[in-house]
């Protein structure tokens, strides 16, 4: 999680996020140009997407590290926890909400609008960051 925290707080700049301004706040949009709902300049828009691709990149690689010995790869994990979550309960998912939780937090961060909602939003992020420490400390408990 620190590593995610990191680079979001590395790059917040390109989705126009300022220090305690909300979905990007009146300063973000002076700076860019417009709303940072999607009214900023292209150039904006076409760095916030290459930030958006990177940070996919790095969680496939952490998940690709973390998976090594299981046989399976990082995108196909990715794509079976979104055919998971999409699978209108035939896999009786919604009877387990640790892995609920999971699935949402993970495919929600590698999920563009939510991304960068997230970026944008400080006061957003840090709430994601709350929840996903619960969850990784709850799962810990579990697992004892």
């Amino acid at each position: 999680l620190g590593i995610w925290q990191d680079f979001m707080r590395e790059h917040e700049e390109a989705f126009g996020a300022a220090a305690g301004a909300g979905a990007g706040g009146p300063a973000a949009e002076a700076k860019h140009g417009g709303s940072s709902g999607g009214g900023g300049d292209t150039e904006h828009r076409l760095e916030a997407h290459d930030v958006y691709r990177q940070f996919t990149a790095m969680v496939e690689r952490q998940l690709e590290e973390a998976l090594a010995g299981k046989g399976v790869a990082g995108g196909d994990f990715l794509r079976l926890s979104a055919d998971l979550a999409d699978d209108g309960g035939s896999s009786g998912i919604e009877d387990d909400p640790a892995l609920q939780a999971f699935l949402q937090l993970v495919l929600g961060a590698t999920d563009f609008l939510v991304f960068s909602d997230v970026m944008r939003d400080t006061a957003k992020r840090q709430y994601y960051f709350q929840i996903m420490a619960m969850w990784h400390t709850s799962m810990g408990r579990e697992a004892k």
